[in-house]
């Protein structure tokens, strides 16, 4: 486990970054590291925020060890393939379910560049 301090341009700390040895990845041997941050308090003291810190890279170790925390990131491209699947799977037909990933992707492609909630033709 390991507990690096973010700082911001001036100097401040802003963050903890606390960074796991998950497992070794089976096909090439690299290690492969989980990480959390944990925020900084700025109500609370130096001492506070590095002792909470420390605690939540312990409750994350734990989880990562007796493997209870799950990575929660996913890819645009993953989410459409699980709602395609999900939406043949329910006897959509598969053009139907095609074009909602078409639909989808420009939504997120517009979302992406900062213009939220306009929708646009298809």
């Amino acid at each position: 486990m390991n507990i690096q301090e973010r700082r911001n341009k001036e100097g401040n700390i802003t963050s903890y970054r606390v960074r796991v040895f998950d497992h070794r990845d089976a096909q090439t041997g690299k290690q492969v590291f989980r990480t959390l941050s944990v925020k900084y308090d700025d109500t609370k003291s130096a001492a506070w925020n590095k002792n909470n810190a420390e605690k939540q890279a312990v409750i994350f170790e734990k989880g990562i060890e007796e493997q209870t925390t799950s990575d929660s990131r996913i890819t645009f491209n993953e989410y459409c393939n699980y709602a395609i699947k999900i939406k043949e799977q329910s006897s959509i037909s598969a053009s139907t379910a095609y074009g909602d990933q078409l639909t989808a992707s420009k939504r997120h492609k517009h979302t992406r560049s900062g213009k939220e909630g306009r929708t646009f033709p298809t």
